[in-house]
């Protein structure tokens, strides 16, 4: 008996090839891409993508009084992160 493909596999096999222009137009949408992400521009600020950004700050200020500081794993965490400051 065969083995089975996952069901991603099977469909990325059933797809037709695409053309020689959408494959150059593809080749350069991921060249671009490629250069983004190494410049560390493929990010929803740059693209400019209707989503709601990660604000870390802003998270810290949510957070910073959190009940996790007050148990024994927070207690242990906190102990570690100031051991590590101090090196």
């Amino acid at each position: 008996m065969a083995a089975k493909r996952p069901a991603r596999a099977s469909l990325r096999y059933a797809k037709a090839p695409l053309s020689p222009r959408y494959q150059r137009e593809l080749h350069q949408l991921l060249g671009h891409c490629s250069v983004l992400a190494s410049t560390g521009q493929l990010t929803a600020r740059d693209l400019h993508l209707p989503v709601q950004l990660y604000d870390a700050a802003a998270y810290y200020n949510l957070v910073k009084d959190g009940p996790a500081k007050y148990s024994k794993q927070g207690q242990a965490l906190n102990r570690v992160l100031r051991a590590l400051q101090k090196e």
